[in-house]
């Protein structure tokens, strides 16, 4: 992703120099691979634009910039893949070491750490972002009046209620210019992996487990938005 002109070069240098920008950016000393070659450099570009969108340092103006809003735009449809793989690999080294065939340790942290910035990453937001945020229209205030007015319902049960009753809410959170925001709103929460898993362990039978038993490990998985068949 190359820099296209002074104009958006000039909005990466403020992005760069915010303190949480430095901290993500790597530090590049001039390295060769085994074969001797150079190191290409580290695109500096695409982290500036992907942690200036987590952080909310990217503005309206900014995003008023048609080369920018496209590249923001690859970068954020390629990464769940990314973050899908990165997750089975690491999923597969844990296995391998536990086997002694691989020296690389994974340990739960590590795989923690993919799956918060997976999910940080898609609501927009750094650690401590608000869920409801995953929605459009859903800054700060509205989420703060979400909650109010849906008496502290979570993310997913608030996409789970009848649309009627989010509708009826609507103007209440979005206040008067509720009605497109709503349809934006709604479009979202239809293409949303809405999901819920039950998970039970027993002997059958049995009332109690006891040594030896055959135990019995049922999982359910129900997707919400996926039509029958």
């Amino acid at each position: 992703m190359r820099v296209r002109s002074e104009a958006e070069l000039a909005i990466l240098r403020r992005i760069r120099a915010a303190d949480v920008v430095k901290e993500a950016l790597p530090k590049v000393s001039a390295k060769k691979d085994k074969q001797g070659q150079e190191q290409s450099p580290v695109q500096v570009k695409p982290i500036c634009l992907l942690v200036g969108y987590m952080n909310g340092i990217l503005t309206e103006a900014d995003m008023a910039d048609e080369g920018l809003q496209k590249d923001l735009e690859t970068i954020l449809r390629a990464i769940p893949s990314y973050m899908d793989i990165m997750l089975t690999q690491t999923m597969m080294l844990s296995q391998l070491f536990k086997m002694g065939r691989s020296p690389k340790k994974i340990t739960a942290k590590n795989i923690m750490t993919l799956i918060q910035f997976s999910q940080n990453l898609m609501q927009g937001g750094w650690i401590s972002k608000d869920p409801y945020s995953q929605l459009p229209g859903f800054g700060e205030e509205e989420c703060r009046k979400a909650k109010k007015i849906m008496n502290g319902k979570t993310l997913f049960n608030y996409c789970m209620l009848p649309r009627a009753e989010r509708e009826a809410a609507a103007e209440g959170i979005f206040g008067a210019d509720h009605k497109d925001k709503f349809d934006q709103q709604e479009k979202c929460i239809s293409a949303l992996p809405l999901v819920k898993l039950n998970m039970t362990a027993f002997v059958e039978g049995e009332d109690e487990i006891v040594v030896g038993d055959i135990l019995t490990c049922k999982l359910e998985v129900k997707y919400y938005n996926l039509e029958r068949g």
